[in-house]
């Protein structure tokens, strides 16, 4: 996806919120208005941590082998729905670039999906997606050709190099939109626009080199 997407996207994004808020900007606020999506602070968060808070306000979720390493924020998305788990100890700074992060993965590898498949398929493939019908061999294969996952989405790490340069992407223009933050001082995108040191120092210098990559400046 190249640089006018995204623009428009994150466009899109602040105009259904009423406008930008001014800098630092958060999603988190403005999140409910967009997505059916919440935002959920666990301590020493991991997968099963994100799995036992959902199943303590009754969403049970299919058996699956999760990773256990400590993590700063992950993405669980069912039947329509999703919740971003954040590390609560996070500093305010690091939260609203991880916040902003998982939403992208949300939107894009997610969200957009499912609309493309109903847009292909009609309303009835939508408890296909869910996993709670079963589909017959040509249902079945319809989905897997619209590239559609099955049941149950969730983000905790992905080694996909253009799935994480296009989320670091569209949640950079998100907090911090090219057309405000290009030639400004490094010290203006932490102090002003709120970016962690580390991912400030990344997106600086890939501002002044466009074509570098997103994925591998950011240790993704």
């Amino acid at each position: 996806m190249n640089h006018p997407e995204i623009d428009q996207l994150a466009d899109d994004f602040w105009a259904m919120c009423g406008g930008p808020p001014p800098a630092p900007r958060d999603l988190e606020p403005h999140l409910s208005l967009v997505a059916p999506l919440f935002v959920v602070s666990i301590r020493s968060l991991n997968a099963d941590a994100a799995r036992d808070w959902l199943l303590k306000i009754g969403i049970d979720l299919p058996n699956r082998s999760w990773p256990q390493t400590s993590l700063h924020g992950c993405l669980i998305a069912y039947r329509g729905r999703g919740a971003i788990f954040v590390e609560s100890d996070l500093e305010p700074a690091e939260r609203r670039v991880i916040v902003a992060h998982e939403y992208a993965h949300f939107e894009w590898d997610y969200l957009q999906l499912r609309r493309a498949a109903v847009r292909r398929l009609g309303a009835g493939v939508l408890p296909i997606l869910d996993g709670t019908k079963t589909p017959n061999e040509i249902e079945e294969l319809a989905v897997v050709l619209a590239g559609v996952p099955l049941g149950m989405h969730t983000h905790f790490f992905d080694f996909d190099r253009d799935r994480e340069d296009w989320a670091s992407r569209y949640a950079l223009e998100l907090l911090t939109p090219r057309h405000a933050v290009a030639g400004l001082p490094l010290r203006d995108l932490v102090e002003t626009w709120g970016l962690p040191e580390r991912w400030a120092v990344a997106y600086h210098s890939i501002l002044a080199q466009p074509a570098r990559d997103f994925a591998s400046n950011f240790g993704l």
